[in-house]
Protein backbone atom coordinates (compact mmCIF):
# COMPACT_ATOMS: atom_id res chain seq x y z
CA UNK A 1 0.00 0.00 0.00
CA UNK A 2 2.44 2.45 0.77
CA UNK A 3 4.40 1.69 -2.48
CA UNK A 4 1.32 2.50 -4.66
CA UNK A 5 1.02 5.66 -2.53
CA UNK A 6 4.25 6.41 -3.73
CA UNK A 7 3.23 6.20 -6.76
CA UNK A 8 3.92 2.61 -8.25
CA UNK A 9 1.43 0.11 -9.91
CA UNK A 10 -0.15 -2.40 -8.58
CA UNK A 11 1.50 -4.96 -9.97
CA UNK A 12 4.91 -3.48 -9.65
CA UNK A 13 4.47 -2.85 -5.87
CA UNK A 14 3.32 -6.38 -5.67
CA UNK A 15 7.10 -7.07 -7.30
CA UNK A 16 9.17 -4.68 -5.14
CA UNK A 17 7.56 -5.96 -1.80
CA UNK A 18 7.59 -9.75 -2.00
CA UNK A 19 11.26 -9.10 -3.15
CA UNK A 20 12.49 -6.90 0.03
CA UNK A 21 9.68 -9.26 2.62
CA UNK A 22 8.12 -6.04 3.19
CA UNK A 23 10.67 -4.57 5.08
CA UNK A 24 11.46 -1.16 3.85
CA UNK A 25 15.29 -0.55 4.70
CA UNK A 26 15.63 -4.10 2.41
CA UNK A 27 13.46 -2.21 -0.05
CA UNK A 28 15.72 0.67 -0.10
CA UNK A 29 18.91 -1.16 -0.54
CA UNK A 30 16.84 -3.42 -3.33
CA UNK A 31 16.79 0.19 -5.22
CA UNK A 32 20.19 0.64 -4.48
CA UNK A 33 21.03 -3.05 -6.44
CA UNK A 34 19.04 -1.73 -9.41
CA UNK A 35 19.61 1.46 -9.38
CA UNK A 36 22.79 3.10 -7.47
CA UNK A 37 25.53 1.45 -5.25
CA UNK A 38 24.69 -0.24 -1.80
CA UNK A 39 27.69 -0.70 -0.29
CA UNK A 40 26.77 1.38 2.43
CA UNK A 41 23.47 0.10 2.88
CA UNK A 42 24.80 -3.09 2.77
CA UNK A 43 23.23 -5.21 5.85
CA UNK A 44 26.00 -7.32 8.23
CA UNK A 45 24.83 -10.80 6.59
CA UNK A 46 25.44 -9.32 2.79
CA UNK A 47 29.20 -8.47 3.85
CA UNK A 48 32.26 -10.92 2.86
CA UNK A 49 33.39 -12.29 5.93
CA UNK A 50 30.07 -13.53 6.93
CA UNK A 51 29.13 -15.17 3.17
CA UNK A 52 30.46 -18.88 4.10
CA UNK A 53 27.72 -19.08 6.66
CA UNK A 54 25.08 -17.22 4.93
CA UNK A 55 25.41 -18.42 0.68
CA UNK A 56 23.94 -21.81 1.92
CA UNK A 57 21.17 -20.13 3.60
CA UNK A 58 20.41 -18.32 0.66
CA UNK A 59 20.36 -21.16 -1.55
CA UNK A 60 18.36 -23.28 0.29
CA UNK A 61 15.87 -21.09 0.97
CA UNK A 62 14.24 -22.15 4.14
CA UNK A 63 13.80 -25.52 5.89
CA UNK A 64 12.31 -27.34 8.51
CA UNK A 65 13.84 -27.64 12.00
CA UNK A 66 11.42 -30.94 12.51
CA UNK A 67 12.68 -32.56 9.69
CA UNK A 68 15.61 -34.95 9.18
CA UNK A 69 15.67 -34.83 5.69
CA UNK A 70 16.31 -30.87 5.76
CA UNK A 71 18.77 -31.22 8.51
CA UNK A 72 20.83 -33.79 6.21
CA UNK A 73 20.73 -31.36 3.28
CA UNK A 74 22.08 -28.37 5.50
CA UNK A 75 25.20 -30.45 6.46
CA UNK A 76 25.75 -31.33 2.83
CA UNK A 77 25.76 -27.66 1.75
CA UNK A 78 26.99 -25.96 4.65
CA UNK A 79 29.56 -28.32 6.09
CA UNK A 80 28.37 -28.24 9.58
CA UNK A 81 25.80 -30.23 11.99
CA UNK A 82 22.50 -28.62 12.03
CA UNK A 83 22.70 -27.24 15.61
CA UNK A 84 25.94 -25.45 14.91
CA UNK A 85 25.08 -24.05 11.89
CA UNK A 86 21.17 -23.31 13.22
CA UNK A 87 23.19 -21.48 16.13
CA UNK A 88 25.92 -19.21 14.26
CA UNK A 89 22.96 -18.04 12.04
CA UNK A 90 20.75 -17.01 14.94
CA UNK A 91 22.42 -13.39 15.09
CA UNK A 92 21.15 -12.44 11.35
CA UNK A 93 17.02 -13.30 12.89
CA UNK A 94 16.39 -10.62 15.35
CA UNK A 95 18.52 -7.19 13.24
CA UNK A 96 16.76 -4.56 11.94
CA UNK A 97 17.77 -6.41 8.12
CA UNK A 98 16.70 -10.00 8.91
CA UNK A 99 18.39 -12.63 6.75
CA UNK A 100 15.77 -15.08 8.01
CA UNK A 101 12.33 -15.03 9.71
CA UNK A 102 10.76 -17.63 11.70
CA UNK A 103 7.80 -19.52 11.49
CA UNK A 104 6.99 -22.35 13.84
CA UNK A 105 9.85 -24.84 13.60
CA UNK A 106 10.50 -22.95 9.68
CA UNK A 107 13.27 -21.37 9.11
CA UNK A 108 13.09 -18.96 5.63
CA UNK A 109 15.13 -16.41 3.84
CA UNK A 110 12.72 -13.15 4.34
CA UNK A 111 13.79 -11.42 1.21
CA UNK A 112 15.16 -14.43 -1.23
CA UNK A 113 15.23 -12.19 -4.39
CA UNK A 114 17.28 -9.46 -2.43
CA UNK A 115 19.44 -11.82 -0.60
CA UNK A 116 20.13 -13.36 -3.66
CA UNK A 117 21.35 -10.05 -5.39
CA UNK A 118 23.49 -9.01 -2.03
CA UNK A 119 25.53 -12.20 -2.36
CA UNK A 120 25.53 -13.88 -5.66
CA UNK A 121 29.01 -12.67 -5.96
CA UNK A 122 30.51 -14.90 -3.22
CA UNK A 123 28.90 -17.52 -4.76
CA UNK A 124 31.15 -20.48 -5.65
CA UNK A 125 31.53 -23.50 -7.55
CA UNK A 126 32.04 -25.79 -4.97
CA UNK A 127 28.57 -23.99 -3.63
CA UNK A 128 26.78 -24.73 -7.05
CA UNK A 129 27.69 -28.60 -7.35
CA UNK A 130 26.46 -28.53 -4.05
CA UNK A 131 22.89 -27.40 -4.85
CA UNK A 132 22.88 -29.51 -7.81
CA UNK A 133 23.14 -32.51 -5.70
CA UNK A 134 20.76 -31.75 -3.49
CA UNK A 135 18.21 -30.63 -5.74
CA UNK A 136 18.12 -34.11 -7.61
CA UNK A 137 18.18 -35.42 -3.96
CA UNK A 138 14.82 -33.49 -2.77
CA UNK A 139 13.35 -33.56 -6.06
CA UNK A 140 13.93 -37.71 -6.79
CA UNK A 141 11.58 -38.48 -3.64
CA UNK A 142 8.41 -39.89 -4.31
CA UNK A 143 5.72 -38.75 -2.15
CA UNK A 144 4.80 -42.19 -0.04
CA UNK A 145 1.34 -41.08 0.54
CA UNK A 146 0.58 -42.26 -3.10
CA UNK A 147 0.68 -45.53 -1.94
CA UNK A 148 -2.26 -45.37 0.50
CA UNK A 149 -5.78 -45.33 -0.40
CA UNK A 150 -7.12 -41.85 -1.56
CA UNK A 151 -9.74 -42.10 1.52
CA UNK A 152 -6.58 -42.59 3.29
CA UNK A 153 -4.13 -39.68 2.24
CA UNK A 154 -6.05 -37.00 4.32
CA UNK A 155 -4.33 -38.82 7.20
CA UNK A 156 -1.02 -39.53 6.42
CA UNK A 157 0.58 -37.46 8.49
CA UNK A 158 -1.48 -38.80 11.81
CA UNK A 159 0.51 -42.34 10.84
CA UNK A 160 3.81 -40.56 10.58
CA UNK A 161 3.70 -41.23 6.65
CA UNK A 162 5.45 -38.03 4.89
CA UNK A 163 7.68 -36.95 2.64
CA UNK A 164 11.30 -37.16 3.91
CA UNK A 165 11.99 -32.95 3.19
CA UNK A 166 10.08 -30.21 4.07
CA UNK A 167 7.93 -27.58 1.46
CA UNK A 168 9.77 -25.43 3.16
CA UNK A 169 13.19 -26.65 1.31
CA UNK A 170 11.32 -27.59 -1.63
CA UNK A 171 9.84 -24.64 -2.46
CA UNK A 172 13.40 -22.56 -1.43
CA UNK A 173 15.20 -24.39 -3.84
CA UNK A 174 13.07 -24.49 -6.78
CA UNK A 175 12.95 -20.59 -5.88
CA UNK A 176 16.89 -20.71 -5.66
CA UNK A 177 16.91 -22.23 -9.44
CA UNK A 178 14.56 -19.49 -10.97
CA UNK A 179 16.69 -16.86 -9.62
CA UNK A 180 20.03 -18.82 -10.79
CA UNK A 181 18.00 -18.72 -14.57
CA UNK A 182 16.86 -14.89 -14.35
CA UNK A 183 18.99 -13.19 -12.42
CA UNK A 184 22.10 -14.86 -12.17
CA UNK A 185 24.17 -12.88 -14.41
CA UNK A 186 27.34 -12.69 -11.78
CA UNK A 187 27.57 -16.30 -11.99
CA UNK A 188 28.09 -16.06 -15.61
CA UNK A 189 30.62 -13.14 -15.00
CA UNK A 190 32.60 -15.11 -12.33
CA UNK A 191 32.67 -18.38 -14.63
CA UNK A 192 31.87 -20.24 -11.57
CA UNK A 193 29.06 -22.33 -13.31
CA UNK A 194 29.78 -25.85 -13.54
CA UNK A 195 31.69 -27.03 -16.75
CA UNK A 196 31.27 -23.10 -18.22
CA UNK A 197 27.45 -22.98 -18.87
CA UNK A 198 25.07 -20.62 -18.71
CA UNK A 199 23.05 -19.58 -15.76
CA UNK A 200 19.98 -21.53 -17.58
CA UNK A 201 22.01 -24.06 -18.99
CA UNK A 202 23.20 -25.15 -15.40
CA UNK A 203 19.18 -25.08 -14.04
CA UNK A 204 18.29 -27.26 -17.21
CA UNK A 205 20.48 -29.69 -16.63
CA UNK A 206 19.68 -30.52 -13.19
CA UNK A 207 15.65 -30.53 -14.30
CA UNK A 208 17.10 -33.20 -17.00
CA UNK A 209 17.94 -35.06 -14.71
CA UNK A 210 15.20 -35.62 -12.56
CA UNK A 211 13.19 -38.30 -12.63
Amino acid sequence: NALVGVGLSNAEADIQARACGGSPSIWRVWNLIRFGDPESEIPEWGKQECSALVVPAVLLGGWSESSDGDKEVIKTISGKAFEEYRDQLNRFVSTDNPLLIKVSDAWVISAPATAFALTDRYITQGHLEALSGVVKTVFSEVDPTIDLPPDERPYAGIKDIRMKHSTWLRDGLAGSLLRIGVIGHQLERNGVIPHRQSCQSYVDAIVRELP
